[in-house]
């Protein structure tokens, strides 16, 4: 019985010491796994080191990395750009605050306003600008005649006679004298002589009213005239000495009113007036207003027959269209315009002013000749002294607000 109590100690204290050597043994590879761990760890720390040769990084995973976050003395610089690539610099100097701060005073002709009139007898039509009058006597349909003009401003006016009368030499005067009628001496037949014998104190009594003038003086001679004779370009006194520029054209004829009577007839006269410095401002105006004039067909009718009864002739030169007043306009511009440029210099310099263009928009303006005093802007220039731009119509008045 005590032997086997015996035997049976012994064989628990051998499965003891199993236990605790398993035990022993387990332990001695887990701290083995984890030493090699941690030396793996490391030689990949140092591999890493070598490859980038970067800096040990920090302890505590939570910094960012120096690398990401912090650049190189050599980029701490910003690298300077090329001379192309630079933006400009701009400086308070440069800002042209002028140039959006002006202020534009249309000219009375760049701002009309056009209305139509009708004849007392509704035998013509035209157009004119807002509060222009118009001279009108309903006579014979042979001698009829109009004058439109701008009752604040007479000198722009619009006269058309479409026949006047007179006589080629001052034996012919007397003799039309002594039947009670005076009659103009017309020796020279040209457009010019014409227009310098009408302008006289002796003959303007007997001018159509509101169209006197004096000394007319040739400018220069455009062409053919629209019926004949010659369109010519002068300048010519008001009845107040106002010096203006006329456009104007006449045809004249001779006739026999008796064997020893030389008559000059006077085919459509026309003319186109306004005060010098402003002529070509209005000019547009002018001729625009001309090529509006419109006759009714019964009226040509009847001028006709009347015509034909005292002259044996029919007239056919009284057609007044768009195509002769452009006519008249494109003959004015495409002329010689030396002696305008010179001309319109010395009106703005009577008057006071320069003129500036607009280099944006084409338009030419008026200006205080200390207009451009202080600025250094490229939008507004002074004209040249020879400048083209002088015959251009004059668009308004500019100044800084």
């Amino acid at each position: 019985m005590k032997k086997k109590t015996t035997l049976s100690k012994i064989i628990a204290i051998i499965l003891m010491l199993g236990i605790v050597i398993s035990c022993m043994a387990a332990c001695s590879g887990s701290s083995s796994t984890t030493k090699k761990s941690k030396n793996k760890n490391k030689d990949t720390k140092k591999t890493r080191k070598t490859e980038e040769d970067d800096p040990e990084p920090d302890d505590d995973p939570t910094e960012p990395d120096d690398d990401l976050t912090t650049p190189d003395d050599d980029d701490k610089e910003p690298t300077e750009p090329d001379d192309n690539d630079k933006e400009p610099t701009t400086t308070e100097d440069d800002k042209k605050p002028v140039e959006q701060n002006v202020k534009i005073e249309p000219t009375e002709a760049a701002s009309v306003q056009y209305e139509q009139y009708t004849s007392p007898a509704g035998d013509f039509t035209m157009m004119l600008p807002q509060g222009w009058k118009v001279i009108f006597e309903q006579s014979d349909y042979i001698h009829h005649y109009f004058v439109a003009y701008d009752p604040q401003n007479p000198c722009r006016r619009i006269v058309m006679q479409l026949l006047m009368e007179g006589v080629y030499d001052e034996y012919s005067q007397s003799v039309m004298k002594a039947y009670g009628m005076y009659a103009p001496v017309f020796s020279d037949l040209s457009t010019t002589g014409f227009f310098q014998a009408l302008g006289t104190e002796e003959n303007a009594p007997y001018l159509v009213p509101e169209s006197v003038f004096y000394n007319f003086e040739p400018i220069e001679n455009l062409g053919p005239g629209p019926y004949g004779g010659d369109l010519m370009l002068g300048t010519c006194n008001a009845a107040d000495g106002t010096l203006m520029e006329m456009l104007c054209a006449a045809d004249l004829q001779t006739t026999f009113l008796a064997s020893d009577v030389t008559g000059v007839y006077v085919h459509v006269m026309i003319e186109l007036t306004a005060k010098a410095e402003e002529f070509p401002e209005w000019e547009p105006v002018l001729t625009y207003c001309f090529g509006t004039v419109n006759y009714t067909q019964e009226f040509i009718d009847e001028r006709n027959r009347q015509w034909k009864q005292f002259m044996n002739a029919v007239s056919e030169s009284i057609r007044i269209g768009e195509e002769i007043a452009d006519m008249i306009s494109e003959a004015y511009w495409d002329r010689q315009n030396t002696y305008d440029i010179i001309s319109q210099r010395t009106s703005d310099s009577i008057l006071g002013y320069e003129r500036i263009e607009d280099t944006e928009t084409g338009k030419i303006y008026r200006a205080d000749p200390s207009f451009l005093d202080g600025y250094d802007g490229t939008r507004y220039r002074k004209l040249d002294e020879n400048s083209e731009l002088y015959n251009q119509p004059v668009d308004g008045y500019i100044s800084w607000e």
